[in-house]
């Protein structure tokens, strides 16, 4: 039974969201490296943040979304055929 969805629709869409994904985790990355360049960054941007009026925000969660983000790039770049390409293809 064929779909009863806009497939052309579908597919740019997808294949849009897919390439704000990747400029986004590219950036977020560079955000992690700047993290791992800069030990008292964190810190400075959780000081920065309750001058803004984000006083719940720490030092320890940038540091860990940083983790995180290693996490996420491990995944990014494991997997046979690696999980990027499989969304570069789309590309």
């Amino acid at each position: 039974m064929p779909s009863t969805q806009n497939a052309a629709t579908f597919a740019a869409h997808m294949i849009g969201h897919i390439h704000a994904f990747i400029d986004a985790f590219h950036d977020l990355g560079f955000d992690r490296d700047r993290l791992a360049e800069d030990p008292e960054l964190a810190k400075a941007a959780a000081d920065a943040m309750i001058i803004a009026g984000r006083p719940d925000l720490t030092a320890a969660e940038f540091t860990n979304a940083g983790i995180v983000i290693d996490a996420m790039l491990a995944t990014w770049n494991g997997g046979s055929p690696s999980n990027k390409s499989v969304l570069y293809d789309l590309l």
